[in-house]
């Protein structure tokens, strides 16, 4: 899936016949290491909300872009690890090395390789030490189709913007809140004491838990602790006083255990039956608290049992899984229908096939390894 989508883009920018902001074609891998750099910092420092490529083996459009190809015999070709070897030995400011990846992609029988630079925070990229003609402390960017010269640096206003987009300043309150929620590593959680959350480095965003209720009810994906008992309250995410955004938490095994309430989803087999799976999407804030509170290890164990839930990065993900499932999977495939316990059956909240949980958690293991890999 990930190489369909690849293989699209780039088709899509050798169709138009043009070199832009955020891609440059080459007819041939650079015939040196520091030509080849020079161009990765100017589309990694490039004004651009996405990858950037560098396509080795498409000709540029003064030759209308014509696919040359590359083989195993083409001087100079790198694997992403032979790159990556060339960046790490490069004394790069702070450490701070552009992410790239190479894949290669088949277009009309021939080959051509893609280096993909990611899109990050941490721009500017630059050197502290000359490496040839890429000099130290010169900020290179992309403008259009033409890459900044090595012997100059990018316009003031580009490395103004770099500058405000490293500390999120180019951002509205909810996109830099999200950002905040990404780094866990500078968040000071006190749940167990105050019940509060403080970004570090920026104070001024925080997380609240509202005080709690005892549920009259039982949720299904409580039902797999020891204790059934569940409290339920809001998560605040707060910017001074304003809150930004909030969702719902829930205590389970009689208040041992904090999790953000998941989404339930239920989709409709081909025979027209409900099956059901909870899941936490990371672009979603219940996805994205349920990555800070456990650490990125979404581990919810408490008494060495969890309830079964499925991980998505975003919500294209899901539409791919829910779409998989409705394909393949129905509820007569699920080995058992174990319903809620029925000696109190008006405790339960909705009649949710507790084993659908189970089994499409299983079926999503599986999948998401073929689909990571294509």
């Amino acid at each position: 899936m990930a190489n369909e989508s690849l293989y699209l883009e780039i088709m899509n920018l050798i169709n138009s016949k043009t070199e832009g902001q955020y891609w440059d074609f080459k007819r041939e891998p650079h015939e040196d290491n520091k030509t080849l750099v020079h161009d990765i910092l100017c589309l990694a420092n490039a004004k651009h909300d996405g990858d950037r490529f560098l396509i080795i083996g498409v000709d540029d459009p003064s030759e209308d872009c014509k696919i040359i190809g590359l083989d195993e015999n083409t001087p100079k070709r790198k694997k992403e690890a032979d790159l990556n070897d060339i960046l790490n030995n490069i004394e790069f400011s702070g450490g701070n090395i552009p992410i790239v990846n190479v894949r290669t992609l088949n277009i009309d029988n021939k080959e051509i390789d893609v280096i993909i630079i990611k899109n990050t925070m941490n721009k500017p990229y630059y050197l502290e030490k000359n490496y040839g003609i890429v000099k130290a402390y010169h900020i290179y960017t992309r403008t259009g189709d033409r890459n900044t010269p090595k012997d100059k640096n990018a316009n003031f206003s580009d490395i103004e913007y770099m500058w405000k987009e490293r500390f999120g300043l180019n951002l509205d309150v909810e996109e830099r809140f999200e950002l905040c929620l990404d780094d866990i590593d500078n968040w000071m959680d006190e749940f167990e004491t105050k019940e509060t959350a403080l970004y570090k480095p920026v104070p001024e965003f925080s997380i609240e838990l509202t005080e709690f209720n005892e549920s009259d009810y039982v949720e299904p994906f409580n039902t797999f602790y020891l204790d059934n008992s569940l409290l339920y309250g809001n998560i605040l995410f707060k910017y001074n006083s304003n809150v930004i955004f909030q969702c719902e938490y829930a205590y389970c095994d009689g208040g041992r255990l904090l999790i953000p309430v998941p989404k339930l989803y239920v989709y409709t087999d081909k025979n027209g039956e409900s099956v059901e799976f909870y899941y936490y999407n990371l672009d979603a804030i219940e996805g994205k608290f349920a990555k800070l509170i456990s650490n990125d290890t979404f581990d919810f164990k408490c008494r060495i049992r969890s309830f079964p839930f499925i991980i998505v990065k975003n919500e294209s993900v899901l539409n791919n899984f829910v779409e998989y499932l409705k394909d393949n999977i129905t509820k007569s495939d699920i080995p058992s229908n174990t319903m809620f316990n029925t000696e109190d059956p008006n405790k339960y909240t909705s009649t949710v096939n507790l084993d659908s949980l189970v089994y499409i958690k299983s079926v999503f293991d599986e999948w998401i390894l073929y689909y990571e890999e294509i």
